[in-house]
């Protein structure tokens, strides 16, 4: 090499040691400020505390209102204004641990929680999305906070930390999808070809990932905590509390355990009240125990330092009101929702002149006829009005059946916590 060339590799490797020795020092610098930031966690929220719950539909709180989900109940019990103390609900449906991982490290700079509630598995034994590579980065390389700089100032620049920008879970063409970081995909299906994962396949995929779900929530300076399901009513569920249980005690990590409690409310108020029996995810009513029992045990471990939640005797809400909308194709019906501003609201559809809607306890509308069943299990049913008070809804005729083809008649119901629920005057709609 001539000595023209060595200067130029001399220069070169400076170059390298120069910027290796400034990311070093960079890091080191991040390192040492990181606890003097700590004070800046729950920013995701705007409360001094925020709480992060994620995991799958039993955290989204799938058949429920969004208002009626654990998260949400869990919000009302421990700080009903969200000053001190902020709830968020990440949960998603048909998501399993590998994609949890894959995603928890925007969550975390998006939120900036306290305290994370991780409640996932069940989707392992069918989905295997992200399987092939769950532990997608090593865990050095993602737990260098350099890297959580450079990912928070994506993050900035796409504006995604000016609020806590949930995954958003919608339903479209027969199929539900979620919207998370600007791309929508349709809910995650089963892998073709693959046979579903039991036993101990099973168990270890779900720890595996969970360990690292865990380094990384604590490399960020919040506080991991683990839950066990609702129901043991079946093997699977029986296996993955099971995991739960050992990687808390592996890891060292805090534990709800919600499935033993609940035997007893379930022995008191029979399981179908608080589980609906197709799929085994808690009711409304089975969500509010949830929510309890987490709430108790986070402030057992002082965690938290949860608030009385109010009474019922707050000023009433906004009446309610349901129209048939402008717009009308003749494969769809057009519905219109007019209550209070930003309110959870639920519509259910019927062949019967009056439509049962049981409202004490937080409970979901039931009803023994299939359409009315089936009203809670479509999403587009089920929302949240805008800051004008109003929400427009379209459904297919394809997805109510024969009934479409018959009067039908519909009510909607509207949620404002601390509020007696609204239900509207019933509305007629004819083929």
């Amino acid at each position: 090499m001539s000595e023209r060339g060595r200067r130029w590799a001399r220069r070169g490797a400076a170059l390298a040691l120069g910027c290796v020795l400034a990311i070093a020092s960079l890091e080191l610098g991040l390192r040492i400020a990181s606890p003097l930031l700590s004070g800046l966690r729950g920013g995701g929220t705007g409360a001094r505390t925020t709480i992060l719950c994620v995991g799958d539909s039993h955290t989204f709180g799938l058949h429920v209102l969004p208002s009626f989900s654990y998260p949400a109940q869990l919000q009302q019990r421990l700080d009903p204004t969200a000053t001190s103390i902020g709830v968020v609900n990440y949960g998603v449906p048909g998501r399993n641990s590998g994609a949890l991982l894959a995603q928890i490290p925007d969550y975390l700079e998006q939120v900036r929680p306290a305290v994370v509630l991780v409640l996932v598995g069940f989707n392992d034994s069918w989905n295997f999305e992200a399987a092939a590579g769950d532990d997608d980065a090593p865990p050095w390389w993602t737990s260098l906070r350099v890297v959580r700089l450079l990912r928070l100032i994506r993050l900035n620049l796409e504006g995604e930390t000016d609020r806590a920008a949930a995954p958003r879970v919608f339903e479209r063409d027969d199929k539900v999808r979620v919207e998370e970081g600007g791309v929508e995909r349709v809910v995650a299906t089963s892998t073709p070809g693959l046979e579903p994962l039991r036993g101990e396949a099973l168990r270890a995929r779900v720890a595996r990932n969970v360990e690292h779900i865990v380094a990384r929530v604590r490399d960020h300076g919040a506080i991991p905590v683990l839950l066990t399901y609702a129901t043991e009513h079946g093997e699977l569920f029986v296996e993955l509390n099971a995991n739960a249980r050992e990687s808390a005690h592996r890891l060292d990590v805090a534990l709800v355990e919600v499935a033993e409690p609940m035997r007893a409310a379930i022995a008191a108020e029979g399981y179908a009240n608080l589980f609906f029996t197709q799929d085994d995810h808690p009711t409304a009513r089975g969500y509010e125990h949830v929510a309890r029992i987490v709430a108790e045990e986070l402030a057992r471990r002082r965690l938290v330092a949860p608030l009385t939640a109010p009474g019922v005797d707050a000023p009433p809400a906004k009446p309610v009101f349901l129209e048939l909308g402008a717009e009308a194709a003749a494969n769809s019906i057009a519905l219109r929702v007019r209550g209070g501003a930003n309110t959870d609201f639920q519509i259910v559809l019927s062949p019967r002149s009056d439509p049962p809607l049981e409202l004490p306890g937080f409970r979901v509308p039931l009803g023994a006829d299939p359409l009315l069943f089936s009203s809670l299990e479509l999403l587009n049913l089920r929302g949240r009005t805008d800051a004008s008070g109003t929400a427009d809804v379209s459904i297919e005729r394809t997805r109510i059946g024969d009934a479409a083809n018959h009067r039908l008649f519909a009510v909607v119901a509207t949620f404002e916590p601390g509020r007696a629920p609204m239900v509207s005057e019933r509305l007629v709609i004819d083929p």
